[in-house]
């Protein structure tokens, strides 16, 4: 079963999705938080409007998730390297997210962009967390074990892990559909391949619409975040992106070529080309 998967997405222009956020932070600081139309608070429309842009974003993950990987995996064939190759890619997992992790952890504890004259800047930011609900969430995770963390990887319930956005159990599940998929005989082996494959196609057609609403989205999240805290959070929310880029930086560009090189033994120039377009797929379907 040869089959090529191509992207069908195109990466959506910045310009647009920069433009809305400068209007949006003006329209939200011209407003502010008390402005109404009669009886209708005009932040309530920039709640609506960016929430529905976001409930639209997490609608694609676990379709889109689920299909991409199952046709993927079944794509490769029943080859013996086939378990030897995913056996590679966890621990690739596994190695690049500890490092992910390590250099977030790094840049953080250096440049701390959540705390501003040694305050948190939630209420600048118009973020709201009761502090019970923070420290009860903290405290269960910390008191997860390792034993933990690998028993979440394998989901009792696949419905459940899907409707919780439980993602590595979801990744988990279509990793093993996908394997299996590859090692049953045909014709039913090519129906269910392409009834993934037909649903891969659709949900990248749909994540393309629902990134073309990109910049009404930000508009809205800006607008409602500049209204209720004005101009004093675009400091902490620089900062914060500058954190994150930063960290994207030193993680793409330093520690996986490294990793390629000493580990791969390959160079790790030649890839990002080979990359690039899953790269720019990843890139315009971010929120």
């Amino acid at each position: 079963m040869a089959v090529t998967q191509t992207s069908e997405s195109r990466s959506i222009p910045v310009a647009p999705i920069l433009i809305a956020m400068g209007a949006g932070a003006l329209i939200g600081w011209l407003i502010g938080p008390a402005a109404r139309i009669g009886d209708f608070e005009i932040i309530r429309l920039f709640d609506f409007l960016g929430t529905l842009f976001i409930n639209l974003l997490k609608m694609l993950i676990v379709p889109l998730v689920a299909a991409s990987i199952i046709t993927g995996v079944a794509s490769l064939g029943s080859g013996r390297d086939l378990g030897r190759l995913g056996l590679k890619t966890l621990m690739f997992y596994v190695v690049t997210t500890l490092l992910a992790v390590l250099i977030a952890l790094a840049i953080i504890n250096i440049v701390m962009p959540g705390i501003v004259d040694g305050q948190p800047a939630g209420e600048m930011l118009a973020l709201e967390a009761q502090a019970a609900d923070v420290t009860a969430s903290v405290q269960e995770r910390a008191a997860a074990s390792i034993f933990d963390t690998l028993l979440s990887v394998v989901p009792a319930n696949i419905v459940d892990a899907a409707a919780n956005m439980k993602l590595l159990g979801l990744v988990f599940f279509s990793l093993l559909f996908g394997f299996f998929l590859a090692r049953i005989e045909m014709p039913y082996r090519q129906t269910v391949f392409d009834f993934w494959q037909g649903v891969f196609r659709v949900m990248m057609r749909m994540t393309e619409m629902v990134m073309r609403l990109a910049p009404i989205g930000v508009f809205a999240l800006t607008a409602r975040v500049v209204a209720k805290a004005g101009f004093d959070a675009a400091g902490p929310m620089l900062v914060f992106g500058g954190c994150v880029v930063a960290g994207l930086a030193i993680h793409a560009f330093v520690a996986l070529p490294l990793l390629i090189r000493l580990v791969g033994r390959v160079s790790p120039w030649g890839l990002f080309p080979a990359m690039s377009p899953a790269l720019l797929t990843a890139f315009s379907t971010a929120s």
